[in-house]
């Protein structure tokens, strides 16, 4: 089997290609930069890294966020009424507070219909614990929401069978 090398990408392909992950995951970027933002580092001569013609000479430190808790609720609560397609729906946490789960659509703003999915933020109340980051590609959404129908099905024919009791 003959191996061909990989053709040269044309002329403006990396400036594109950011383009299209900027508009694909725009409202991520701007929920990342307010809230939870990341620090480029040049890293020391010798942990530099040599792959092919590349030298990576910085790596990412890990983020930190800004806020937790109820201010971090409150921030994001203001800063989503300005991206009306962000949603936020309410849950308890561990600690049985009230928390939010925030659902960031990675979608392309230029109208052309492409959805990636959706990332999701879970923000505890007032647990004290930091909140947690999850993405769901289109076929994970459709498996969370089966799993959610089942438990509304199973809930109900619980309900009905309670109420057969009582009568």
């Amino acid at each position: 089997m003959d191996k061909k090398p990989l053709p040269k990408p044309k002329r403006g392909f990396l400036k594109k290609w950011k383009a299209e992950g900027i508009a694909l995951h725009g409202i991520w970027f701007d929920f990342e930069k307010k809230f939870y933002p990341k620090e480029k580092v040049l890293l020391p001569k010798k942990k530099w890294q040599k792959i092919g013609k590349i030298t990576i000479k910085h790596a990412w430190k890990p983020a930190v966020w800004k806020w937790k808790g109820h201010e971090l609720m409150k921030r994001v609560a203001k800063w989503a009424e300005k991206h009306p397609s962000v949603m936020i729906a309410r849950c308890d946490d561990n600690d049985y507070c009230g928390s939010d789960l925030v659902f960031i659509p990675s979608h392309d703003k230029r109208g052309n219909g492409s959805w990636h999915g959706v990332t999701v933020v879970f923000i505890p109340g007032c647990s004290g614990d930091l909140p947690g980051i999850m993405f769901f590609y289109p076929n994970h959404v459709d498996g969370v929401l089966k799993t959610f129908q089942n438990y509304k099905k199973i809930e109900r024919a619980v309900t009905n069978n309670n109420r057969k009791a009582k009568t």
